[in-house]
């Protein structure tokens, strides 16, 4: 849960001031709060703060660069988070969550065939992570495109089956998978 994972980041903060990628996940958590739970600015300046402390010693890695994108995102500064989300997956394909944050801006920036663009760079960094597949299908379906949106629903199912018999006791994979 957030508030356990935040009191993680924290205490990992207080044991080394200087933890760049503990700092970046206190931003995560903050903007997630803010955008899921609790539309409250304390947690878009808090967030700020984390991001910059974790960017304070010159730390430029992918973490650090999501967890400024993510303040991006949720200040509906899309543009920025984008461009942050590419230089971050640039020097990490694999980035947990890069993709997922990438086509969500990508998506509210209204640049759905951008989306459609990435989709097998995305699925092959980042295929296992099921919450990828989410702005593809919303990009493919915004561009009306039924025949394909159909053809990416089979991958979808996959993606999901896969990832239930490794985590099935996850109910948002269930719920997702039921939608399908």
């Amino acid at each position: 849960d957030l508030q356990f994972a935040l009191q993680m980041y924290e205490s990992a903060v207080a044991l080394d001031p200087d933890f760049a990628l503990a700092h970046a996940g206190i931003a995560h958590v903050c903007t997630q709060v803010y955008y899921f739970f609790e539309r409250d600015q304390k947690w878009i300046d808090r967030a700020i703060a984390a991001t910059q402390k974790a960017g304070a010693k010159g730390n430029d890695a992918p973490e650090v660069r999501m967890s400024g994108a993510w303040v991006d995102f949720v200040e509906k500064k899309y543009t920025e988070a984008i461009d942050k989300m590419r230089a971050a997956l640039e020097n990490n394909p694999d980035l947990e969550g890069g993709y997922y944050l990438l086509g969500r801006a990508l998506f509210e920036a209204g640049r759905y065939q951008d989306i459609v663009d990435m989709t097998e760079e995305a699925l092959a960094n980042a295929g296992e992570n099921y919450n990828t597949t989410i702005p593809i299908h919303n990009a493919l379906g915004a561009l009306g495109k039924t025949e394909a949106l159909k053809n990416f629903v089979h991958r979808e199912i996959a993606i999901f089956e896969e990832h239930l018999q490794k985590v099935p006791e996850d109910a948002r994979a269930r719920v997702l998978l039921a939608h399908k």
